[in-house]
């Protein structure tokens, strides 16, 4: 071999090995590249598939919350969950299908209290599985909607909410709740995988973390039943799902489910306890770089084994490679640039590319129609301007998060202000796309429009407030029943009316509180409304009150129908009319009284016209008249006046006529047909019309010949008996001086007796003659009492206005002596001016003074006098602290010579209170002690405050 090649060769060899050595480098850095670059695609394409995922998530939960938040939904719930055989079901079941449809949700369940399935759309032939217990329990406990995780049922993957309900105030206990469930095939997995990629071992996973395991929770494409029977161990952290939910990392290489190594690009997914993974095989992922390679290798080999002209053939041909691995790099990358721009123009929901500094770079057409300007007028503005003012500050603070670092997304509800100035409330969710070193990129973010949303829950907020305002105020009752007639809701006018309490109402059936005579009429028109045949109607009918009271009461019903025509609920009216029935009751009653008056009178009642002739008359006046009724209408009414009366009868009725008088009394003889005269008393009124012209007149004729005769005979009598009462007065007084007179002689000369033969006469005679003029002193003194009682009524001066003070004192004065001789103390209260007769109110005070001096206990008399006013009375009393009375003696106190003790215990007559009792009883008043023996007693007696005047009587 020749020199020249061996150093050819070495040069060519050492140059190969440089070759090979370079190519190796390049090789791994190469390949590290489009690892890189793959992992970053794939992370892309993960951040955007969990940000797609959970504003799907956040819409479905505002769904729910509005679903659970209406009220009439809740009502109708309660019912059925109360009676689910009742007439609520069909409505139910409508109400829900529909809510289903509109919101999507492949199956709806509704479970009572206990967590038991006893309703399912569409009929499920298995009851509510076992997962769904926990959430139902902590819907009941938290009283809040909870989100039910992705599960398995046996018609696939399903996620959903608990809706809890509760029974109405004031139980307020869990009444059931309602679950509402999304088909993961249908509505969620179909998202993960559509994505313009052309890849053969492209693949989207979605996992989540359980106990120490990643559960699959959706198909996978070489495992198809893998959703919930797929479980790795958290030590395979190999694996990209483990690397996803314990390393916390955004992408990396590993091997898949299947063993085979893959890179991947993973999410965890906000609000959830899901992680996203975007997996490409490896081997896919480097196959266009591994045909280079291999190419490179074999012209490395050429090189080894040709010339140095192949070797620098070969370093061309490299360099070509290059270049075209660069082009094919390029144009993928324009690929996935198209692929991703027809994506973002041609999206439903507005995107937008901005700077950290907050100017756009790239904006949809959606976002433009949503805030309503052209793409190139929105290049113009941030998103900051277009913010509402309101909602600024919260959005400059999770933007600055980002900036710092704090967080790499964020997602929140703000107003946009549109270009004509209308408001836009969205949904935004942003995301921040940064470079390897750690500086953000750009910023990603996604608006969806979610104002027709807001406008809906507004309107549907500011309805039922109007109406909860009006149901509650109104001053007329109203209630809501169901199809079963049972009250939904009811007003408080309502409760008022019928008596009940709102939780004692609702639930009732309106028959129970109808009176039973009216339910079948109720219910008739009721069933006709249920049939369609109205859409409502009016009755009256009767209410039957907690009390037991009736209600009469005007109903109105109106009927308020679901899409298909079907009942859903009746709204009533109830004005209450029971005071216009009772006048209605009352009118009839007074007509029918009337007429029964005027019919069966016992005085003649008629009719006349203004001119005097008869218009009606009962048979009362027709019997005084001699006259059958029938015959007097038409004729004259003074031709049944006897003549001598006529004219001033006339008279009065001209005074009448003319407006100078309301009515007139008269007693007049009338002549009856035969031509007898009868006394009757005439009472006439004149009614008028609406125009204050004279009607008619009402007669009312009293047959007064009776109570004329009588008049006379007593009129004869009162005469005899005055004279009778002048000579009994007379006789009276004659008789006391007369008796007055000897018993005077007898206690003189008996008294004389003993003065002149008193040395003559021994002990027994004088005890004689003291006896003598004792029974004449004690038959004078009672003498005298017997005069001052007779002369109570018939020696009474004119009551007059004076001070009661004034009497007291006068009293007090009289009984000076006794009043020292006892040492007794008299006081008083503030007495008043009285009117009165001043010398009996003066013995009446005296009396009931000296009495309480007299019957004294061992003790000084004390006495007070004091007085009150009552009503139209006053009351006086007079309290001491004597011997006192037993109460038994209430009534013998005060009659005539009824005495309690012997004359020697106390000496009197026993006509002073008897005499108090009818000075009392002049005056109009009462009187009466109360006692209790030893221990004082306090008489009450009472005056008029404005009695009348009567004159006083005097002696004859």
């Amino acid at each position: 071999m020749p020199v020249g090649f061996g150093r050819f060769l070495s040069a060519a060899i050492l140059a190969s090995a440089l070759l090979i050595a370079g190519g190796v480098k390049y090789y791994t850095a190469q390949r590290g590249k489009v690892i890189r670059d793959t992992q970053r695609d794939l992370g892309s394409i993960a951040a955007f598939k969990s940000d797609q995922i959970a504003a799907w998530m956040a819409e479905r939960n505002a769904n729910a919350q509005v679903i659970m938040e209406d009220p009439f939904l809740q009502a109708a719930i309660r019912e059925w969950l109360a009676e689910p055989a009742g007439k609520q079901k069909g409505p139910l079941e409508e109400r829900l299908r529909s809510l289903a449809q509109y919101y999507q949700y492949s199956r709806v369940q509704l479970v009572d209290a206990s967590g038991r399935t006893v309703l399912s759309l569409p009929t499920a032939d298995e009851p509510t599985t076992v997962k769904l217990a926990a959430p139902i329990a902590q819907a009941f406990q938290t009283r809040q909607l909870v989100a039910i995780d992705l599960h398995p049922c046996d018609d696939g993957p399903h996620l959903g909410y608990v809706l809890p309900f509760f029974e109405a105030p004031p139980a307020q206990g869990p009444a059931g709740a309602l679950v509402l469930l999304n088909d993961a095939e249908n509505y969620l997995f179909p998202t993960l995988q559509a994505w313009p990629l052309a890849n053969q071992t492209f693949e989207v996973l979605l996992v989540r973390q359980e106990g120490d395991h990643v559960l699959f929770l959706n198909d996978l494409r070489w495992h198809p039943d893998a959703a919930f029977n797929l479980r790795l161990p958290l030590s395979r952290t190999d694996l990209p799902a483990v690397m996803a939910i314990v390393q916390g990392r955004n992408q990396g290489e590993g091997v898949d489910y299947r063993g085979v190594p893959v890179v991947a690009g993973f999410r965890h997914i906000p609000n959830s306890s899901w992680f996203l993974v975007a997996k490409l095989d490896r081997s896919e992922a480097l196959a266009s770089w591994h045909q280079e390679a291999t190419l490179i290798l074999t012209l490395l080999l050429a090189l080894v084994l040709g010339t140095t002209t192949l070797a620098i053939v070969l370093w061309q041909r490299q360099t070509v490679n290059q270049q075209r691995r660069v082009v094919a790099a390029q144009e993928a990358l324009n690929e996935s640039e198209r692929r991703f721009r027809t994506y973002f123009d041609e999206s439903q929901v507005g995107m937008a590319i901005s700077t950290p500094d907050r100017a756009w770079t790239q904006v949809n057409q959606a976002l433009a129609d949503m805030l309503g300007y052209s793409l190139e007028e929105l290049y113009q503005e941030s998103w900051l301007g277009l913010t509402a003012p309101e909602d600024a500050s919260v959005s400059l603070d999770q933007h600055q998060k980002v900036l710092d670092g704090t967080i790499d997304r964020y997602q929140l509800e703000k107003q946009f202000v549109r270009k004509d100035g209308e408001r836009v409330h969205a949904i935004v969710s942003v995301r921040a796309i940064r470079q390897e070193d750690g500086r953000i990129e750009c910023l990603f973010s996604q608006f969806q429009d979610i104002t027709r949303r807001k406008s809906q829950e507004e309107r549907l907020k500011e309805n039922e407030e109007r109406f909860r305002g009006y149901f509650d105020a109104s001053p007329i009752g109203m209630g809501i029943v169901g199809p079963d007639m049972l009250w939904q809701r009811v007003n408080p006018a309502l409760c008022e009316m019928l008596g009940y309490g709102p939780e004692e109402l609702v639930g009732k059936g309106w028959p129970e509180v109808t009176h039973p005579e009216d339910v079948a009429a109720d219910e008739q028109q009721f069933a006709r409304m249920l049939a369609k045949e109205v859409d409502g109607y009016r009755l009256e009918k009767r209410f039957l009150r907690k009390d037991g009271e009736i209600v009469h009461a005007l109903l109105s019903t109106r009927g308020v129908h679901g899409a298909e025509g079907q009942l859903l609920y009746a709204v009533k009216q109830v004005q209450d009319i029971t005071l216009r029935k009772r006048q209605e009751e009352d009118l009839r009653a007074s007509e029918e009284i009337n007429r029964t008056t005027f019919e069966h009178a016992a005085v003649g009642i008629a009719y006349l016209t203004p001119d005097g002739n008869w218009l009606r008359a009962n048979q009362r006046l027709g019997e005084i008249l001699g006259c059958p009724e029938e015959e007097l209408p038409g004729a004259a009414y003074q031709d049944f006046t006897h003549p001598e009366d006529r004219g001033l009868e006339a008279s009065h009725l001209k005074a009448l006529l003319a407006g100078e008088t309301d009515s007139y009394r008269m007693e007049k003889r009338c002549l009856r047909q035969d031509g007898s005269p009868v006394w009757v008393l005439v009472s006439m009124s004149l009614v008028h019309d609406a125009h204050r012209a004279p009607r008619h007149l009402i007669a009312v004729v009293e047959d007064i010949g009776a109570r004329r005769r009588a008049e006379e005979r007593l009129s004869r009598l009162n005469g005899e008996l005055r004279r009778s009462n002048e000579e009994l007065q007379q006789f009276a007084y004659v008789a006391s001086h007369d008796l007055q007179e000897p018993l005077r002689m007898v206690s003189s000369y008996t008294q004389l007796i003993q003065e002149v033969y008193g040395e003559q006469l021994d002990e027994e005679a004088h005890k004689w003659i003291h006896y003598a003029v004792d029974g004449a002193n004690r038959m004078q003194r009672l003498i005298e009492d017997l005069l001052s009682y007779s002369r109570v009524a018939t020696r009474g001066h004119d009551f007059e206005r004076l001070d009661s003070h004034a009497a007291l004192g006068q009293a007090l004065a009289n009984l000076q002596q006794g009043i020292q001789d006892s040492d007794a103390l008299v006081t008083n209260s503030d007495l008043p001016e009285v009117t009165a007769d001043p010398i009996q109110l003066v013995q009446l005070f005296q009396n009931l003074v000296g009495n309480a001096i007299k019957y004294r206990s061992e003790i000084s008399p004390h006495v007070h006098v004091s007085a009150a006013r009552k009503e139209g009375l006053w009351e006086f009393t007079v309290s001491d602290n004597g011997i006192g009375i037993d109460p038994k003696f209430q009534e013998r106190v005060f009659v005539i010579f009824q005495r309690l003790h012997t004359r020697r215990e106390y000496p009197g007559t026993g006509i002073g209170l008897a005499i108090c009792r009818r000075i009392v009883e002049r005056h109009g008043g009462t009187i009466w002690f109360e006692s209790e023996p030893g221990h004082g007693t306090t008489f009450h007696f009472t005056l008029l405050a404005n009695p009348p005047s009567p004159k006083g009587a005097s002696d004859v």
